[in-house]
């Protein structure tokens, strides 16, 4: 009962406190947006002007000297003048046209899924709802020891299923609202980006934006998808609570019924976590319904790219002893071809692999380099001309002739 008591002091004062904080929020970015708007325009002109003038005297001077018919140059600028008079007219409608983008995804996910209109403090209201159904569904203890315990035991279970129905939608609620604060961003603070148009050097930038505006508003398609099934599970679980009352007979559901409706709320809000990552699937044609990117499996795949690396590395160095290996073998197997013909170079070369296989399996293959590096050590060129050109040259040579011995050593045999 300590339990109930403790969570009923924790929902209630969240429940008031959302029940208009959030849409608050929400509006009074919505209304900055708008100041916002119109002072991006007035440095997105300035900016695209500037631009448009550099790239008109660029290409300008581009067409002069490459010294083309005047047909040629004619026709180039009306093709500039065009292109520059469409993304001028871009940057002058896009007050107009990159609220219609967002609403435009808005209306369509909202229609689909049947839901009207959708605010973060509404979405988190469904949790403390949800929650209180719950505590109201455990009635009063029955007399017993037996049945004490077994009210214990429920009301455990009733207070840990509203905790975390409460927090699931209280992210779903989260994530209503930053997605609806990235959309003022981009339709206030954004629209600078649409100066950069006037360049070709710097038209990507502005072509980015629209993708961003465009992504954004597939988002909220999504999430007028998603978090729209919010009211009609809250209508689902409340039916489950009275149904389960009805068939345990004792006035209270079984516990059961309290983790049911916490998995659902979970469910709910693990959807409400993909939504960007469905939104950027939905945009590149990707899967990626999964919860692969949380937390834990996000230390997970750090942990197995670092071992990763480690034996790429090690098996990057045994490949490299092999490679030298095959072009030693390689290079002695051609030499007998000029030779002896290729039958012996056949031959010669299938033992040189053998060799090379039963060195790395019984590991000498590392005390063979060791040898070959300490042989090095005393033959190279020594004292003020080994950094020389001519030393190089000369420590080369000896490296080739020292590589050189077993084979000739192999053909004497």
């Amino acid at each position: 009962m300590v339990t109930v008591l403790i969570c009923l002091a924790l929902l209630l004062p969240f429940s008031t406190v959302a029940a208009g904080s959030l849409d608050q929020i929400a509006q009074q970015y919505q209304s900055s947006s708008l100041g916002w708007m119109n002072q991006s325009i007035t440095y997105a002109n300035h900016l695209f002007t500037g631009l448009a003038l550099i790239e008109f005297v660029w290409s300008g001077m581009h067409y002069l000297l490459r010294k083309n018919d005047l047909s040629d140059l004619l026709g180039a600028l009306t093709f500039k003048i065009i292109s520059l008079s469409f993304f001028y007219t871009l940057l002058t409608l896009s007050p107009q046209w990159i609220p219609l983008i967002l609403s435009s995804f808005s209306q369509a996910g909202a229609s689909i899924s049947g839901t009207t209109t959708l605010s973060p403090s509404g979405v988190f209201n469904l949790g403390p709802q949800i929650a209180n159904q719950i505590i109201l569904a455990l009635g009063s203890p029955s007399l017993g020891l037996q049945a004490l315990g077994s009210y214990l035991f429920s009301a455990i279970s009733a207070g840990l299923a509203a905790l975390l129905i409460v927090l699931a939608f209280a992210f779903a609620s989260l994530q209503l609202l930053i997605t609806l604060i990235e959309s003022y961003l981009i339709i206030g603070g954004g629209m600078i980006m649409l100066g950069f148009l006037g360049s070709r050097w710097t038209l990507s930038f502005g072509e980015r934006y629209l993708g961003y505006a465009v992504s954004t508003g597939v988002k909220l398609f999504i999430l007028y998808l998603i978090i729209g099934l919010g009211p009609s599970l809250a209508q689902t679980i409340n039916q489950d609570l009275q149904q389960a009352i009805l068939s345990s007979g004792t006035g209270s559901p079984p516990p059961g019924s309290f983790f049911t409706a916490a998995a659902i709320s979970l469910i709910y809000g693990a959807l409400c976590f993909m939504i960007p990552s469905l939104a950027s699937s939905m945009m590149h044609g990707q899967p990626s319904l999964s919860l692969g990117n949380t937390g834990t499996s996000s230390v997970f795949t750090g942990a197995t790219a670092l071992g990763l690396g480690a034996g790429g590395l090690s098996m990057g160095v045994r490949l490299a002893n092999q490679t030298l290996g095959a072009a030693k073998a390689m290079a002695s197997g051609a030499k007998l071809m000029r030779q002896q013909g290729i039958a012996a170079a056949t031959q010669h070369s299938l033992n040189s692999i053998g060799s090379m296989a039963k060195d790395h399996l019984t590991g000498q293959a590392p005390q063979q380099h060791q040898a070959i590096k300490d042989i090095l050590k005393e033959k190279q060129v020594q004292g003020l001309g080994k950094n020389t050109l001519g030393g190089e040259l000369a420590n080369r040579i000896r490296l080739s002739d020292l590589l050189l011995i077993p084979l000739t050593r192999q053909k004497t045999d």
